[in-house]
């Protein structure tokens, strides 16, 4: 079960993570729209956000897109799993009845989701998950509530490294500036691909895969004790279920640290959306690069952006910059790692993204 949301919640599972974007994000895929006439076919449909002009899709749209994806996803795995009884691979319900719903959002929120360009465009979508109650007592309702926080960015992240390498698709047009030096519009796609892969590169490999790696060590510590049947062993590893139950907790709160949803970088956090706000403004008038006249009437605004984008990641590099000596690690990591010393581990855990974004102080 824990693993369950590593792979679907925290998007570990490389196959879900890429078969979900292209449901989302693909131009080319069928549009699921229901249209007069038309015959709705859920080969190969998606919900095209970026390429279609009505948002947010209506829930008839979301099911033929969306069902089945999970269970899809999930069975490939047990397929791989010599050890996995066959009559269990066409299960119809997930464990905790994993799916697809719709969080309940405010009337402001609403509005926001609405706007296909806007970075919420997504975030009425989330993963429903109930445990059984013998696991309630590790995958609580407050640990459930941090994975969604989590999934929650992480799409919104899975966006924007579609969107950026839509931009240096759009260089590749006929009539595109792309190979003048001074073209402004180059300049600004190769500058948001960057940055938004180092984000994301950071998010995915250290913010979340470095923390639930050393989680899963101690995890396989323990079941190893158990399989031993050793019981000195286990209590040493695990302690007690309630110490597990924080052990876990605090593993997310990491995690929520790192990706800047603590409430300790609020301020940080709403910088970083800015900053997407400003590459999906500038996405469309990309697409104009190829076309004479109109690309020359863009260039003002695409200036104007590119100049602001340039001042958000200035300020946001500058803020990586800024923190010196801040543990990265909270209260019971010591506890858990013993095998992690602060001699291997940089000032913050935030030195890793400055060091993929900022390596000869471009900004």
């Amino acid at each position: 079960h824990l693993n369950l949301q590593w792979r679907f919640q925290l998007l570990g599972d490389g196959y879900f993570t890429s078969r979900l974007s292209d449901s989302l994000f693909d131009p080319d895929m069928e549009s699921g729209e229901r249209k007069a006439g038309v015959v709705r076919s859920d080969v190969h449909a998606g919900l095209r956000l970026g390429s279609r002009d009505t948002w947010p899709p209506a829930s008839s749209e979301l099911r033929l897109v969306l069902m089945g994806l999970l269970n899809e996803c999930h069975d490939a795995e047990k397929r791989l799993d010599p050890s996995m009884d066959s009559k269990l691979w066409n299960e119809k319900e997930l464990p905790g009845g994993l799916s697809f719903s719709i969080r309940d959002l405010t009337d402001e929120e609403v509005v926001k989701c609405k706007d296909p360009n806007a970075i919420e465009a997504l975030d009425f979508l989330r993963l429903q998950y109930k445990p059984s109650p013998v696991l309630e007592t590790i995958l609580t309702s407050n640990s459930l509530e941090k994975y969604d926080r989590l999934f929650k960015h992480l799409l919104r992240l899975l966006r924007m490294v579609s969107v950026v390498r839509s931009l240096i698709r759009d260089s590749t047009a006929r009539d595109s500036l792309s190979g003048d030096t001074r073209n402004v519009l180059q300049k600004f796609r190769v500058d948001a691909q960057h940055f938004v892969l180092a984000v994301s590169d950071y998010c995915f490999h250290v913010g979340i895969g470095s923390t639930w790696r050393r989680f899963q060590e101690t995890l396989s510590n323990i079941e190893s004790c158990l399989d031993r049947h050793d019981i000195n062993g286990t209590i040493e590893a695990a302690s007690s279920v309630p110490r597990l139950r924080d052990y876990h907790e605090d593993v997310l709160d990491q995690m929520l640290y790192a990706l800047f949803l603590s409430k300790k970088h609020t301020e940080v956090a709403n910088l970083l959306d800015e900053i997407f706000g400003t590459i999906l403004t500038f996405a469309p008038l990309s697409q104009l690069d190829g076309i004479n006249g109109v690309r020359h009437e863009a260039e003002p605004a695409v200036r104007r952006l590119y100049n602001l984008f340039r001042k958000q990641t200035s300020a946001f590099v500058g803020y990586l910059r800024s923190i010196e000596g801040i543990k990265s690690t909270s209260r019971s990591f010591d506890r858990w790692d013993t095998t992690f010393t602060a001699k291997e581990e940089p000032a913050t855990v935030f030195d890793h993204l400055l060091a993929r974004l900022d390596t000869k102080r471009y900004y």
